[in-house]
């Protein structure tokens, strides 16, 4: 038999045409393994949830910004800067449209083990992605992690 394994959730709450930013620890423990994620408390999760309110009764227009900042810990890896919209990770599994809560997903200028993410609701109904982490550096070349997740969830 085999057992269900809940996923831990960092919860991210933009408020209706409000702004936030969300601050994360990367850690890399290999390629396709789970890397070691954790909030600005040092609490370790496995997948983000972010919830924009006022949504699902007053439509996108409401939408606030979520800003996550992305800081890679613990390695010589940089977040990958990738030809097309998004740098630094792999995206799959595009649920309901969720990827078009992403307004912008680039490497800092100035800080390549920073990754910002900048998303906004883009339906009244929750949807979501799965994606990859993708680092790099010259000795190991391109390496990615096992599969994270992504919901959004309109209030």
């Amino acid at each position: 038999m085999t057992e269900a394994v809940e996923l831990v959730e960092s919860t991210v709450t933009v408020p209706a045409k409000g702004d936030i930013t969300a601050e994360f620890t990367l850690e890399p423990t290999g390629a396709d393994q789970l890397w070691i994620l954790k909030d600005s408390n040092g609490l370790e999760f496995d997948t983000f949830h972010i919830v924009f309110e006022g949504v699902s009764s007053g439509g996108t227009s409401n939408s606030g910004k979520a800003t996550l900042l992305i800081s890679l810990v613990n390695t010589t890896l940089e977040f990958a800067k990738q030809p097309g919209k998004y740098d630094g990770i792999d995206t799959y599994d595009n649920d309901n449209d969720g990827l078009g809560a992403i307004q912008k997903c680039k490497v800092k200028n100035q800080a390549p083990q920073v990754l910002e993410i900048e998303l906004k609701a883009n339906k009244q109904t929750p949807n979501g992605f799965s994606f990859k982490w993708v680092a790099e550096n010259s000795s190991e070349g391109t390496v990615y992690s096992a599969d994270p997740k992504m919901r959004a969830e309109p209030q």
